[in-house]
């Protein structure tokens, strides 16, 4: 089964090609640069929260229900930043990336 890659699938390749470079710039030059250092820093702060919840789990540590929310907070915080930016970014909306962007942030917050 060969897929074919729309439009809307290019650009949205496209805005995640921009957003995972981590090339150096002054987040203060455009609000542009601003938006993708916060989707950057909520990257990094989610992938450092995952790596602790993993730690504590080899360290056999009990993850209590407030850990796991500390912990799954800024991952479900990315992951809405990132669809809500691409979102904003692509010429087209589309119902597919809102419903992503609705249920991760559900499941953020009721996880």
């Amino acid at each position: 089964m060969s897929y074919v890659i729309n439009k809307i699938d290019r650009e949205i390749l496209a805005v995640l090609k921009v957003i995972f470079q981590f090339k150096r710039g002054h987040f203060l030059a455009s609000a542009h640069h601003l938006r993708l250092w916060v989707i950057r820093s909520a990257f990094f702060i989610s992938i450092l929260s995952l790596g602790t919840r993993i730690v504590a789990e080899i360290l056999g540590q009990d993850i209590t229900v407030a850990y796991s929310a500390i912990t799954n907070l800024p991952i479900a915080f990315f992951i809405t930043l990132l669809f809500i930016h691409i979102n904003n970014e692509v010429e087209d909306t589309n119902a597919i990336i809102f419903a992503l962007t609705w249920g991760t942030l559900m499941l953020g917050l009721y996880a």
